[in-house]
């Protein structure tokens, strides 16, 4: 979750239409992973890219599912605390595939970066090596895009 504050807001959002706010900061107080996604919009023959950043999974997922000939996404990156991604502070490293599996009923969340590390987000980390196959995969990035809709079952 990002949050803002009032005094972070930048008072020329007019510029770009109704219901649109600009900030200046936004705060993330929770040491939970997210996405940093870029988008390519097509709009009267010209690209644009916009970055977003997400941090419920569903969201994204209806971002990949909601792509069209106007709106792709074009990379998207992990961003990670330190108790994830092993290290002393927050990584961002281009994800390779996001899935999700069904552990001691709840939901978890695999994220594998470029270069073959792969980073569990779930309460009990202690799910066996078998149980990490049986996973829906939501984004797979591959040669000829940066990700798809996906709804693909493994295991």
């Amino acid at each position: 979750m990002f949050r803002t504050h009032k005094h972070a807001e930048i008072p020329i959002s007019a510029l770009y239409g109704d219901g649109i706010q600009l900030w200046s900061a936004v705060e993330h107080s929770l040491h939970a992973p997210w996405l940093y996604v870029t988008v390519l919009e097509q709009q009267q023959g010209q690209t644009f890219r916009n970055m977003l950043l997400v941090q419920e999974m569903t969201v994204f997922e209806t971002l990949l599912c909601a792509q069209n000939e106007e709106m792709k996404v074009e990379d998207v990156q992990l961003v990670s605390p330190a108790h994830m991604n092993n290290s002393t502070g927050w990584r961002m490293e281009p994800l390779s595939e996001l899935a999700q599996l069904n552990h001691a009923g709840m939901a978890c969340f695999i994220y594998q970066v470029v270069g073959g590390k792969r980073y569990l987000d779930c309460l009990d980390a202690s799910i066996p090596e078998e149980k990490l196959s049986q996973r829906r995969v939501i984004f797979q990035r591959n040669e000829t895009s940066q990700g798809e809709c996906q709804n693909e079952f493994h295991g």
